[in-house]
This record gives C-alpha cells, structure tokens and sequence, in this order.
C-alpha cells in the first residue's frame, strides 16, 4: 500500500518582469530525470545505472530544438557556496519501507511531511580534472518528534560517506553513478545512485539498498539559482521504498 502526500515540486523558477508576459503557449518543457520521478506514484530504479536520457515534450510546440547533453562541468560563474530554504513538496513511501525499521521510518515520515521547511548549502568547487563540481549537501530540517523533543535532521542529497539516521541507525554509502546533464541553457540536472548499508546499533541488523539523488539546478539570474530535487530509496533487488522532492531558491553567499 502506497502511502502519499501530494505536492508541486514542478512549479515554475522565479522570473523577472521581463518574462511575465511570455506566451505560455509557445512554451516547450524539457523532461529529465525529476519529471520522471514527480510523474509516478512510486519509482523506477534505473537498474542498468547508465545517464538517463531527457525527453523533449512536444505537446506545445513542435519547433523549438531542444536536447539534453552530457557535461562535465558546472559553469565557472556557479563557483562559491550557494544558500536558501527549502520546502518538501512530497513525502511517499511504500509498505516495504517500514519492514527494516519501523520506529526508524515512522519517525522520518513525520519530521519530512510535505510543506516542512528545512536550510539548504551547496558549494562547487574545482574538482581535479579542473572542472566546476559540486560538493555533497544535505537539507537539514528542525523537527519536533512524537514525545515532544526537538530534534535536527539531514536529509543527504549525494554520496553519503558516513552519517546517522534519526535514531541513531549508522549509514555510509558507495558511489555508483554520478552524471551530469545540460537539459537546456542555464538548466542543468545532477544525478547520482549510490548503493548504502543500514546498521541498527540496538537490534544489530544490517540492510543494503540504494539511493537515488536528483538535483536541478535552473539559473534565475547572476546571484539566485532554483534547486528542485529528490531522494528516492530502494531496495537492494530495486523495489521503490520511498521519496521525497524538494524545491527552493538559494542565493550567492558574498565574501
């Protein structure tokens, strides 16, 4: 049984005046990978782990040309640390989520409910091939757990090294993917699958899984940029268990 919290994730980036006035019906939507996500109820492990292809709607307009491509790098003005607030949109999960660890899975549903607000980091940086890269981020939410205590907690969005679930569940993770797309000028998709080991410290059982982490990354103007994204969780044979998509704006932190 699917439990679901429905929510816009795909609402539009902010625009200036200058693009109020713009024909919605000349418009041409871009399909990636978060489309691919918000559009199902559950999900779909792209179990052959090779860069999605974007596929280019064309119900309202046949004649804008645009593809996605691969790249290798962020563009070079992306540099710095970039932050903001971010807002869950959707919160769903299938019943296998909770099979492993059920106060572990009830406590996250409740501190990631749709419409919660978290504060959100992202630094790029030059990698060692000296392109534009991105630093793993996490969303990090005040919450407030059924007993009254407050507590923090991370959402990871990338390669998680090690870190600690809600009640205390000890994570770390290997890279198996990592791509980056150009949907269009000044949009770029970031996705990456990593395969993950849960250990509860009490009970002493270990899961391994995957995760899925997708981020969006559209341009708004030379210091915001707009972040859609979304964390789905599978198991270790590529059964949905659960996701969440986020959006926000994050602006350019000055020196």
């Amino acid at each position: 049984m699917l439990n679901s919290a429905c929510g816009i994730l795909l609402s539009a980036p902010p625009t200036n005046a200058a693009d109020e006035n713009h024909n919605e019906s000349n418009a041409v939507k871009l399909y990636g990978r978060i489309e691919q996500l918000s559009g199902q109820e559950g999900a779909t492990l792209p179990l052959k782990l090779v860069p999605q292809t974007p596929l280019l709607d064309k119900s309202l307009s046949s004649t804008a040309p645009l593809s996605g491509k691969l790249a290798r790098s962020f563009p070079l003005d992306y540099l710095g640390q970039w932050s903001g607030e971010m807002t869950i949109s959707t919160f769903a999960c299938d019943e296998a989520f909770y099979r492993f660890d059920p106060v572990e899975a009830k406590k996250q549903e409740q501190l990631l409910a749709p419409g919660t607000k978290g504060t959100c980091s992202v630094t790029f940086f030059v990698n060692g091939e000296k392109k534009i890269d991105m630093l793993t981020t996490d969303v990090a939410f005040n919450g407030v757990l059924d007993n009254g205590s407050p507590t923090i907690y991370n959402l990871h969005l990338g390669n998680l090294q090690a870190g600690k679930g809600v009640t205390g569940n000890e994570i770390t993770s290997a890279l198996l993917k990592n791509s980056l797309t150009e949907l269009k000028e000044n949009v770029w998709e970031q996705e990456s699958v990593t395969t993950d080991r849960d250990r509860n410290p009490k009970s002493g059982k270990i899961k391994t899984d995957y995760t899925e982490n997708v981020l969006r990354l559209t341009r708004v103007d030379h210091n915001h940029l707009y972040l859609q994204a979304a964390t789905v969780s599978y198991g270790k044979h590529g059964k949905f268990q659960n996701k969440v998509l986020l959006y926000g704006t994050l602006t350019k932190v000055l020196n």
